[in-house]
């Protein structure tokens, strides 16, 4: 076993290398590690396997020779990856007290922590900036390996049933041991909540599983239920998927919200699927008009309006969904993590399983009714602002107000990427926000102001249907990203979670890309803006720019 530490490439960037460019640092040079670990598994008939490893510490500390291995074989370190389901890819960012002078590699593995994917890809060396390549398109998908590791997602028909982990999300996952008997060790690591299994074996509450996606050991025995709680839950079966498919994991679903919509939105060949004919046809006797015939024939100034506009566009963005299942089930099945903006975190919700389409459906149509009485007199305007400080453009907010007089609003209302915000307020606010800006805001077609305090006489009426809506809602198979609050809802969650959210969501900042960097840490690396004009996706370059990711 040859394991290559390049001192060179390390030495040379702790004196001259800046920091990776959206790493979350500000491009500044960060009191950070950044590891960038590359593996290649070994096949039938090679005589080894080989590991190298790159490492760049950007403020000194470790040396490079310090982390060739000594004490820790090399099987150790591979029996960690396989365990943690590590991807050839890394590159991550570790706080300095992460590791000491003098760690092992087994030590800088050991802080990688788990949740990465693919492993047994045998990629190029890291490139300049201390960044691994982009990961491959979904055509240029490396096939499976011949003999992949037990924890690999790769590869996996998914005949037997998928469990989600729902329990021990206050400890970091659930206990798994080496047997059936609960007198069998208990292994180190935790099966982490929100993880994906694939069922082996299933006897008397004890399930045996082979590890699809999140992190924790690749096999072992855990329960599925304690004191009549759930550890674990049957997760919506995946469609079928054809052998040798493989599931690029972790993937993250994003739908978009107002502002996006145009006419012709729904186009033919979506609308030609068999689940999309019968969804339309559901959202017609609900909504009481023709989504299609709107989306086609109607205007923009009808479908800028609150009371269409939100319920298209969780038609639309569902049926991008359907239409995604169809093309690239294997994309549906790895998803982990999903969110939205707007009344596309409805979307995200049907799509994680918490509620049905119609559910949804009513839901949405009943919020942009409140929305839109909510609205107090007069006309009102959202711009998106670039290239500003967000304390200064609150400052000049306050003053648009200040000259407009008493019955003035104007006030930042999401945070889309760095520098970047959209801004709501009254008409003459607005106007005279833009006269103060050095640079030219970008109109949004949005007829009502959302997310901020000027329609929270609706959040009432809301949570009164929420809470009718509570008993049919189900905690949801994904992780879901809010765009209110720092840290995810997990797999399993509390629907009332779930709901407060909601009420929440329609007058709090939008938090995008707060939501993205979380994701980031969290481990995607791919993301899918599903709904029209790639609305999101523009968004997404801007938040993951210089980084391993694809949008």
């Amino acid at each position: 076993v040859a394991i290559l530490a390049q001192a060179s490439l390390a030495q040379a960037a702790v004196s001259s290398a800046p920091a990776p460019q959206g790493c979350g640092c500000g491009g500044a040079r960060p009191r950070h590690l950044v590891a960038a670990l590359k593996v290649s598994s070994a096949r039938k008939g090679r005589a080894a396997e080989r590991m190298r490893l790159c490492v760049r510490g950007l403020a000194g500390g470790i040396e490079v020779m310090d982390l060739a291995v000594k004490s820790s074989s090399a099987g150790r370190v591979r029996a960690f990856l396989e365990r943690s389901g590590a991807r050839p890819e890394l590159c991550l960012f570790f706080e300095d007290q992460s590791l000491e002078d003098g760690s092992s590699l087994s030590d800088v593995v050991a802080c990688i922590g788990a949740g990465f994917d693919r492993e047994g890809t045998d990629n190029s060396d890291v490139s300049e900036g201390g960044v691994a390549p982009a990961p491959p398109t979904d055509d240029e998908a490396p096939p499976a390996p011949e003999a992949p590791p037990a924890s690999a997602i790769a590869a996996t028909k998914l005949g037997q049933p998928v469990w989600v982990v729902v329990g021990g999300a206050d400890v970091g996952g659930i206990s798994v041991q080496e047997a059936k008997s609960f007198k069998s060790p208990v292994l180190a690591e935790r099966l982490a909540t929100g993880s994906h299994v694939k069922e082996l074996e299933l006897k008397g509450g004890r399930l045996r599983y082979n590890l699809l996606s999140g992190s924790g050991p690749a096999t072992g025995w855990i329960s599925t239920a304690v004191s009549g709680k759930d550890l674990v839950a049957k997760s919506p079966a995946p469609r079928s998927l054809p052998d040798g498919t493989r599931l690029e994991s972790p993937i993250a679903l994003l739908f978009p919200g107002e502002g996006c919509q145009h006419v012709g939105m729904l186009g033919p060949k979506c609308r030609s699927l068999p689940v999309v004919k019968e969804m339309l046809s559901k959202a017609r006797s609900i909504l009481g008009y023709d989504v299609l015939e709107l989306c086609v024939l109607g205007s923009e100034y009808l479908l800028a309006r609150t009371k269409f506009c939100q319920s298209l566009l969780f038609v639309t963005s569902l049926v991008a969904f359907e239409e995604l299942k169809a093309k690239k089930p294997a994309v549906v099945a790895s998803a982990t993590v999903t969110s939205g903006w707007g009344v596309g975190y409805y979307a995200a919700l049907c799509a994680a399983g918490v509620m049905s389409f119609e559910d949804g459906l009513r839901l949405v149509k009943l919020r942009a009714e409140v929305m839109d009485e909510a609205q107090a007199p007069g006309k009102h305007l959202t711009v998106m602002v670039v290239e500003h400080d967000r304390e200064k453009l609150l400052l000049l907010c306050q003053q648009a107000v200040a000259k407009e007089g008493p019955t003035a609003f104007c006030t930042i209302s999401g945070h889309c990427f760095p520098n970047a915000y959209v801004v709501v307020g009254t008409e003459r606010a607005i106007i005279i926000l833009r006269e103060l800006l050095s640079t030219i805001p970008r109109h949004l077609n949005v007829t009502s102001p959302s997310s901020c305090s000027l329609v929270s006489p609706a959040a009432d009426k809301l949570q009164a249907a929420l809470e009718e809506a509570l008993p049919s809602m189900r905690p949801p198979s994904l992780t879901l990203w809010t765009t209110t609050r720092p840290g995810p809802l997990h797999v399993g969650c509390s629907v009332a979670d779930i709901a407060a959210d909601l009420k929440a969501h329609l007058t709090a900042p939008v938090q995008f890309e707060e939501s993205v960097r979380g994701m980031v840490a969290a481990g995607v690396r791919r993301f899918y803006d599903i709904g029209p004009q790639g609305f999101l996706e523009k968004m997404l370059v801007q938040c993951c720019r210089g980084g391993v990711f694809k949008v």
